[in-house]
């Protein structure tokens, strides 16, 4: 199936490592976008899967993705010296 014979898509969610998927959208038309509200996730691993039906209702394959939460911005950098000042950086 390619993106251009897809009918629908619905995107689920586990936070059981795959166990457990949660339906969290779907869509019957292009463009096939979804928006989360990530703060209402748990921190941790979440793991989205996504599916797409052809018009017949035949699933495709099923893409998995894992994210990691809370997405967290790095630190700004810290200042050590003596001169020359070097940058570190602190993830």
């Amino acid at each position: 199936m390619t993106a251009a014979s897809a009918a629908g898509v619905e995107l689920y969610l586990s936070t059981g490592g795959g166990a457990g998927w949660v339906l969290v959208g779907a869509k019957d038309a292009p463009p096939f976008t979804f928006t989360l509200a990530t703060a209402d996730l748990p921190d941790g691993p979440i793991q989205a899967m996504a599916i797409a039906y052809d018009a017949g209702g035949a699933a495709g394959v099923p893409l998995t993705h894992v994210y990691r939460f809370p997405l967290e911005t790095p630190l700004a950098p810290t200042v050590t010296g003596p001169y020359p000042v070097f940058w570190k950086y602190t993830y």
